[in-house]
């Protein structure tokens, strides 16, 4: 994926709040790692089957607000959704670069066994 120069679009500290794990909130500074790996550094098990290659749909998340503040789609985002793949509220996380704040939820089909999650 090649990233474009980006700016954060927040002037406070943005953050990824994840709703059904508790509302676990995530800071950052740094606008150019993906969503998975802001994760993946935060200590959050997201799925990644292909290991963030975008050839999968196991690390989706769904945008509850803040789709303003992500990266446009790439094209791996849009052929998944133009299979079904991926719904139109929903981001693959090793595609997406989060540019804001954003609430996200991890849909039941890539929530991990060892995970609480609220719903």
């Amino acid at each position: 994926m090649i990233l474009k120069s980006f700016q954060l679009i927040d002037k406070k500290m943005p953050e990824i709040n994840i709703k059904n794990l508790d509302n676990k909130r995530i800071e950052f500074t740094l606008p150019c790692e993906t969503a998975l790996l802001k994760l993946i550094t935060a200590h959050v098990d997201l799925l990644h089957s292909c290991g963030g290659k975008g050839r999968c749909t196991t690390c989706k998340l769904k945008v509850w607000s803040g789709s303003e503040n992500i990266s446009e789609e790439t094209h791996s985002e849009q052929n998944f959704k133009r299979l079904g793949a991926l719904k139109a509220d929903e981001r693959l996380a090793c595609q997406c670069v989060p540019l804001g704040s954003l609430e996200v939820s991890v849909p039941k089909s890539s929530q991990m066994p060892h995970l609480s999650y609220n719903f």
